[in-house]
């Protein structure tokens, strides 16, 4: 059986501006980073046969990120962010959808998605095919 794996996330700023800054596999290296940048360390225990976090760190070596768009039914973003921000990890975005996506909707209808993506642009792009698909099938919430 496999052991229970640590994982040193280095955070900094809080609330709106609160990012992920790095994440790291030792706390001598989470320590180094904290000491030189001002960084604030969380430790994670991550379940070491969970092939989410697995995933999730092939996808961050490839460059993706964990976003959160808000969107109106007609298409206007009313917020972008990405990191820590989005409160959702990637091995939680991984879990949820097969397809590296979550969503649903806000007070006063407007639409969320949690996504996987490497930039804004992108983000902003899958947030919107997911809501031409939600108003095509009818499943906007009203």
């Amino acid at each position: 059986m496999k052991k229970n794996k640590k994982i040193y996330i280095l955070t900094s700023g809080s609330y709106s501006d609160y990012i992920i800054e790095a994440v790291c596999s030792t706390r001598q290296l989470a320590q180094e980073l904290k000491l030189a940048n001002s960084w604030e360390i969380e430790e994670y225990t991550i379940d070491a046969r969970n092939n989410d976090f697995q995933e999730a760190k092939e996808l961050i070596k490839r460059g993706y990120k964990n976003y959160i768009v808000r969107m109106t039914r007609s298409g206007e973003v009313t917020q972008i962010k990405n990191g820590r921000d989005c409160w959702e990890s990637i091995s939680d975005i991984i879990g949820s959808k097969r397809d590296k996506t979550d969503l649903g909707f806000d007070f006063g209808g407007i639409l969320y998605c949690f996504i996987l993506a490497k930039n804004d642009a992108q983000a902003i792009k899958i947030a919107n095919d997911k809501r031409a698909f939600l108003i095509t099938n009818n499943q906007w919430e009203k």
